[in-house]
């Protein structure tokens, strides 16, 4: 082997352990952040409490990477699915709050309630990656409805790869639960 293809050996062989070292970790961040722009609250616009979520998974890992090792939140999964709902409506000019337990509802607020049923990715390959965020939520204790979000992506494994996939997965559930609130919060006030 000559000296030149040794250092391309050598090259090649940092650039994946620097790869490999900004790849995701077993440990997730449960980052949200909304697209949409804060909104003007009215004073007579709807109140509404979101209660923490209740937690339906049966495994409490978000995934698995492609190692076949745990994907860990290191904050609540229900406190970050209520508190992302509670961010929507509020930025759609709803008067909000996130309570932990409906003890904590205000009387004449309407009342959000929920159950996560899954949060998962999984790391198909170092660059290919599916994403399954489902929730059934519920608003003045009517039948919860359940919405899902399922995405496919390909990316360049970052260090908080894994949050954004997760936290994008989330805003498109989301994005048709709070249009389904909204037109039932609005209904009802008229």
């Amino acid at each position: 082997m000559t000296t030149r293809s040794r250092f391309i050996l050598a090259a090649l062989s940092v650039l994946l352990l620097a790869l490999a070292a900004c790849g995701p970790t077993n440990y997730v961040r449960l980052r949200y952040t909304s697209e949409l722009a804060p909104a003007h609250i009215q004073p007579n616009a709807p109140t509404v409490a979101i209660v923490e979520f209740a937690d339906g998974r049966s495994k409490k890992d978000v995934g698995i990477r492609n190692d076949a090792t745990p994907f860990i939140p290191v904050s609540s999964v229900t406190a970050w699915v209520s508190e992302a709902l509670r961010e929507e409506l509020s930025r759609k000019g709803l008067n909000t709050r996130y309570v932990k337990s409906a003890d904590e509802v205000a009387p004449g607020e309407h009342v959000i309630t929920g159950t996560v049923k899954k949060v998962w990715l999984k790391q198909n390959t170092l660059t290919a990656y599916s994403v399954s965020i489902e929730a059934a939520i519920a608003l003045d204790d009517a039948m919860p409805v359940t919405y899902r979000s399922e995405q496919e992506r390909q990316d360049i494994p970052t260090g908080d790869v894994t949050e954004e996939h997760l936290s994008e997965t989330l805003r498109t559930m989301l994005s048709s639960a709070v249009e389904d609130l909204l037109a039932k919060i609005y209904n009802t006030a008229n």
